[in-house]
């Protein structure tokens, strides 16, 4: 959802440009949207951590095991 609603504030290919240069555009657009999904993936599984963490030393085992298999 993040990538999708970020992606065109960061990417855009003119209609205006020769057909050529589109397909590399719209490669290299697909390359960061795969970018930018692993790494909001890879940002949300670190929060999700943290978390669990911080409940887990709370002593808030039953919270902190929810939040694991979210």
């Amino acid at each position: 959802e993040l990538t999708r609603m970020i992606l065109p504030k960061l990417f855009y290919v003119s209609p205006d440009i020769p057909p050529e240069l589109v397909v590399q555009a719209e490669a290299s657009k697909e390359r960061l949207r795969l970018l930018l999904t692993e790494a909001f993936t890879v940002a949300q599984n670190s929060a999700r951590t943290t978390v669990w963490n911080e409940l887990n030393n709370a002593g808030h085992h039953d919270a902190a095991e929810l939040v694991r298999k979210l």
